[in-house]
């Protein structure tokens, strides 16, 4: 099981590879954010949080795309990642904080596109600022009625989460250099003494 997953995830491109593992952690978690809406927001999250699940193929699809076109599985990801963070927002109100997820997701293209890419990566760092600043307070109204209780608990998830997200793309940029990726520092020149 765990060289087929390997496999599945595994992409020349190192970019591509960290880009296919961002999304099978999303998708993997996915099946449970409706659980965790349950448990935050009572049992008005009910049946609203299984339409969250709706995102689960395209993440899962992301690795499959990216054999075919490494531009096209990259741009997926942060698609989907960013349309899902809009739906919730407007499913599950503002004051659930779901906008905080904005954030891993202006910091996602810079993990899974190079400076050299550009034209790709530049709107998909400044869509998610756009999104926050045109779309605050400015989505059409939720199609429930959350409770002061239930919005309040949504928000401590929505924090934790998106906080959680940010540490896992800070543990992908930590991690240690390919040789692919290492870069070359001069040597110290020393004098010998004597």
């Amino acid at each position: 099981m765990k060289q087929a997953l390997a496999r599945y995830l595994a992409h020349p491109d190192p970019r591509v590879a960290t880009g296919n593992l961002i999304a099978l952690v999303l998708g993997w978690n996915t099946p449970f954010y409706p659980f965790y809406l349950r448990w935050a927001a009572g049992a008005q999250a009910w049946p609203w949080g299984f339409l969250t699940l709706c995102v689960l193929p395209l993440f899962l699809a992301v690795p499959l795309l990216g054999r075919r076109s490494a531009l096209a599985g990259r741009l997926l990801l942060c698609g989907v990642g960013f349309g899902n963070i809009l739906f919730c927002t407007w499913m599950l109100g503002v004051a659930s904080g779901t906008e905080l997820f904005l954030m891993p997701c202006v910091l996602l293209p810079g993990l899974v596109f190079r400076r050299s890419e550009w034209p790709a990566l530049l709107p998909l760092i400044a869509a998610p600022l756009a999104a926050y600043y045109l779309l605050h307070h400015h989505y059409p109204p939720p199609p429930v009625a959350w409770s002061a209780d239930a919005s309040a608990g949504m928000l401590t998830l929505s924090a934790g989460s998106a906080g959680c997200l940010m540490a896992f793309f800070a543990l992908l940029v930590a991690r240690p250099e390919s040789a692919a990726d290492q870069v070359h520092q001069p040597a110290a020149h020393t004098s010998p003494r004597g």
